[in-house]
């Protein structure tokens, strides 16, 4: 079963959610942005592992927001998802609604809408982060 913030199944996504799930997306954005493999095969993460051991810091273009915990839960679904995300031989394709929903039946785990929403967000961010990589 999935841990969840709060006790309520019925959240709904006002302005304090608002800000964690920008929080969540920008943490997002950055775990994409250091997985991105560079010219010599390695990641961007292992190159600023390199320099953050030489130099006793990190770059401050790559620091980025820490996974806001109480949404946690959200992202480690996200990579739950990810295990099974289909391949068309071209390529890795989007999450599916179908995919999800037949995950939370499964699991007996019911997400709610705005919990959809936020994952599919996050998978809107890690598509985009595929194609720039695949551009590269």
């Amino acid at each position: 079963m999935v841990a969840r913030a709060g006790g309520s199944g019925n959240r709904k996504s006002g302005k304090f959610h608002q800000g964690l799930i920008a929080d969540l997306l920008a943490f997002a954005k950055g775990e994409f942005t250091l997985d991105e493999r560079q010219s010599d095969g390695a990641t961007l993460r292992q190159h600023i592992a390199i320099v953050a051991k030489q130099s006793g810091k990190i770059p401050e273009e790559y620091v980025f927001p820490d996974c806001p915990e109480q949404l946690r839960y959200l992202w480690q679904l996200f990579i739950d998802f990810c295990e099974s995300r289909c391949n068309t031989g071209y390529g890795i394709l989007p999450l599916q609604y179908a995919e999800i929903e037949a995950w939370s039946r499964l699991m007996r785990c019911p997400l709610t809408p705005w919990e959809v929403s936020v994952i599919k967000r996050i998978d809107g961010a890690f598509m985009q982060a595929q194609m720039k990589e695949k551009k590269a």
